[in-house]
């Protein structure tokens, strides 16, 4: 691998890595862990290194979470817990 190729290599793993703890930091604020975040090893033995972020493996309800998070719910509760939410105000005992 010439030099040229091989600075490109390190620069794009650490733009990789550099977005997985981007993704881990965002992820955190919402209180999300993906255990298994990190970096796609199969794609860093490639002969042209372009890395990808490994999401992982979750648990279904963190699943839930996720994708409600990226539908726009900033709560990241599924539609079930937020219709309840909606309902039954738990503070005031109100109806909401």
């Amino acid at each position: 691998m010439g030099t040229a190729r091989r600075g490109a290599s390190v620069d794009a793993v650490q733009n990789a890595k550099s977005a997985r703890d981007e993704l881990r930091e965002a992820l955190e604020e919402v209180d999300i862990v993906l255990p298994s975040l990190g970096i796609d090893a199969v794609t860093l033995a490639a002969p042209y290194v372009i890395p990808l972020v490994e999401l992982g493996r979750c648990r279904p309800e963190v699943a839930r979470r996720l994708a409600s998070l990226v539908r726009g719910d900033a709560s990241g509760t599924d539609g079930a817990q937020r219709q309840a939410r909606d309902v039954f105000d738990p503070v005031d005992g109100g109806v909401g």
